[in-house]
């Protein structure tokens, strides 16, 4: 069953995985998890994440892309079954609205 109309369904961020070698912002300490082991300072850059619906030829998707330099870039894909569509969904979303649908805290 196909989830939902095109749309915006969720935006949140989220952290890059450090570099090799990446030294911690905190306490110069080298950071080799999304952790400092030493401070505890989390590492990585902060990344724009969307999740939107969109129609293609094969059917409804849901596209997952993360904001670099030049714009927006998919990283994933899935067919946008309610139940995927669902699993995303936030209030304020530009997305179909979704009946009884229950989230924990705000995203963004």
């Amino acid at each position: 069953m196909n989830g939902s109309a095109p749309g915006l369904v969720a935006r949140w961020t989220s952290r890059r995985y450090p570099a090799a070698g990446s030294i911690c912002d905190e306490c110069r300490e080298l950071v080799v998890d999304m952790e400092c082991r030493c401070c505890g300072q989390l590492a990585g850059e902060l990344v724009g994440m969307l999740a939107v619906v969109v129609d293609t030829a094969a059917g409804a998707r849901l596209v997952i892309a993360e904001h670099a330099a030049d714009g927006w870039v998919p990283i994933q894909s899935v067919p946008a079954t309610r139940a995927n569509v669902t699993a995303l969904s936030r209030p304020g979303a530009t997305g179909p609205a979704l009946a009884g649908v229950s989230t924990v805290g705000r995203m963004w």
